[in-house]
């Protein structure tokens, strides 16, 4: 199974590294913020985790500015090199969101460390998460860059925070030519309840 994966990174990756270099990719970039923006998800949610995405991933900043505009919570990851674990922290609505970020692990924009930290104590009901994929099946099955960050985040810390009565939408996000038939998966594999493209949402079953 993990010769599996690692074949389709390496598909995925090539596809992105070719397609996000042309015009297209910030056409698409456009489109997925105006679908999530006039969806019931984005208008429902008070809280949005997000995340700042890779050169070569679907970039989501008119979202996350948008959102700062709108008077919504965003808190974006920082991972932890020292623990290895991933921890999201708020932004704020004063500064723009370059000034917020800086090259973190992976050379990965995260929030400055000065941010406060999202606790069991700050987590809001009405929330939605956007969790990056290199690969996703319209199932909600999700295929991340080998690491696990957000695997274990959604397993574990996020759990912690919040209570088994809470649905909050986990929302991958994606080109369409993401979007895979299958993809091998083990039971630590987190499935996402929606996925977002330049074309469309799709509900997981």
């Amino acid at each position: 199974m993990y010769e599996q994966k690692q074949m389709i990174r390496k598909k995925i990756k090539q596809k992105l590294s070719l397609y996000t270099q042309n015009s297209s990719a910030s056409d698409d970039a456009e489109n997925t913020a105006c679908i999530l923006l006039q969806s019931p998800l984005y208008r429902n949610a008070q809280i949005i985790y997000a995340y700042a995405a890779m050169p070569q991933e679907l970039n989501i900043d008119k979202i996350i500015r948008q959102a700062l505009a709108d008077g919504k919570t965003v808190a974006l990851p920082r991972i932890l090199t020292e623990s290895g674990i991933m921890e999201f922290f708020y932004l704020t609505e004063n500064q723009s969101l370059d000034q917020q970020l800086v090259s973190g692990t992976f050379g990965i924009r995260e929030p400055i460390p000065l941010q406060p930290a999202v606790t069991e104590q700050t987590v809001l009901d009405a929330a939605i998460i956007l969790v990056p994929g290199l690969a996703f099946t319209s199932s909600g099955i999700r295929l991340g860059r080998g690491k696990g960050y957000y695997d274990r985040w959604l397993g574990n810390s996020f759990q912690k925070m919040t209570s088994p009565c809470r649905q909050i939408p986990v929302v991958g996000v994606c080109f369409d030519f993401q979007i895979l038939p299958n993809i091998p998966s083990t039971c630590t594999d987190i499935p996402v309840s929606h996925i977002l493209t330049p074309s469309r949402i799709i509900f997981c079953k």
